[in-house]
């Protein structure tokens, strides 16, 4: 609409700077410059060359048989282990790490385990025998007393595993002697 009201079309000429930039633009397109003054070409001169986009050969199921051989695939998505391969070499390896660590602490378990286990056994040895020889000395007449406190004490070093001579050795005696207590 004009400005008086009637409904006509306007035609308005642009300035002659307007049109010169105009110009210059369709100059630029047709001739295949940019702004900085280089050169490309639009067209390819040589081998025709074949693009194809790899969402459209997945769509169509294409993509299994595969594009013509020398073409160009775009748009194709990375495999998942292209895309995160670091991701899981790293997880994997603080997997190892952690198991490890695992098997580490479980093999010192074991270890404790069995020493616990061989301490208890021994324990429980020389209390048997403790208990034995509380039994027989509370039923021994007073005059095999001592005797008895003799093949209790053998006894007793059996089941520790040691003997008289290296009782008494440690004891500050000579070998051979009684250890009195």
């Amino acid at each position: 609409m004009t400005p008086h009201g009637n409904p006509r079309q306007v035609l308005t000429i642009p300035s002659p700077a307007v049109v010169k930039r105009l110009l210059l633009l369709w100059v630029t397109v047709l001739l295949a410059v940019n702004a900085y003054g280089v050169t490309f070409s639009p067209f390819t001169f040589g081998p025709p060359r074949h693009a194809f986009d790899a969402r459209e050969l997945t769509r169509f199921g294409s993509m299994e048989r595969g594009a013509m051989v020398g073409s160009e695939v775009l748009f194709m998505e990375p495999s998942a282990w292209a895309r995160y391969r670091y991701y899981l070499l790293g997880t994997l390896l603080v997997l190892m790490l952690v198991e490890s660590g695992l098997v580490a602490l479980l093999l010192a378990e074991r270890r404790r385990g069995n020493r616990s286990r061989q301490m208890l056994e021994r324990r429980f040895a020389i209390e048997r025998v403790i208990s034995e020889c509380s039994t027989t000395l509370s039923e021994c007449a007073g005059e095999k007393v001592d005797a008895e406190i003799e093949n209790s004490l053998q006894a007793l070093l059996a089941a520790e595993g040691a003997d008289a001579d290296g009782c008494a050795g440690m004891a500050g005696q000579r070998p051979g002697r009684a250890v009195k207590l």
